[in-house]
């Protein structure tokens, strides 16, 4: 594999993993809760929700192309479908 595409793969992965693990955290830290009513238990259920799941995406997707790129096992059809998927994130 081309070193620019290791070098590129690996920095985009990275800020992938470390964007994931700071979104956990961003709802305490910028208090969205306070913003949404007690009372709208669903709602802060949902936003829970979305927020797990798209901090999980991002840390999932960086490790997984870290792991493409640096795996030995992998083939150029299963790369390409593991960075497309990313880029739609």
């Amino acid at each position: 594999m081309n070193l620019l595409v290791i070098v590129l793969v690996t920095i985009g992965s990275s800020a992938s993993i470390g964007f994931g693990i700071w979104h956990f955290f961003v709802p305490k830290a910028w208090k969205w809760y306070s913003y949404i009513d007690i009372n709208a238990t669903e709602l802060v259920v949902a936003v829970r929700a979305i927020n797990v799941f798209f901090s999980l995406s991002l840390l999932l997707f960086g490790i997984i192309n870290l792991l493409f790129i640096y795996g030995d096992k992998s083939n150029r059809y299963s790369l390409i479908v593991a960075l497309a998927a990313t880029s739609f994130m």
